[in-house]
């Protein structure tokens, strides 16, 4: 008789990769359309680097390609970025209050 964690187990990879497919959809297409919708050419291109270093190291991260560095290195490879735009975007906002 199998064990209730062998079955799980066995049958996961179905179930995960929709979610993870729906997850890197949404990041790519709302980092393109905020690229688009900024204006000024210093945050769009700040915007276009960051978003591609993170989606880059999401995709690392699934295939099990962690680069040398582990999955937590591989985790702040993708977060960084995104705490990265989100400084300057503050900023971006913030240039205009005197």
């Amino acid at each position: 008789m199998e064990s209730v964690g062998r079955r799980l187990s066995r049958n996961r990879d179905h179930r995960v990769r929709s979610p993870l497919l729906a997850c890197l959809v949404a990041l790519i297409l709302s980092n393109v359309t905020i690229a688009g919708v900024l204006g000024k050419a210093p945050l769009k291109y700040i915007t276009v680097i960051l978003a591609t270093i993170s989606v880059a190291a999401f995709l690392l991260t699934g295939s099990g390609n962690y680069l040398g560095l582990g999955l937590d290195g591989m985790d702040g490879m993708g977060a960084y970025p995104m705490f990265l735009w989100t400084v300057a975007f503050g900023a971006y906002l913030m240039r205009g209050l005197d």
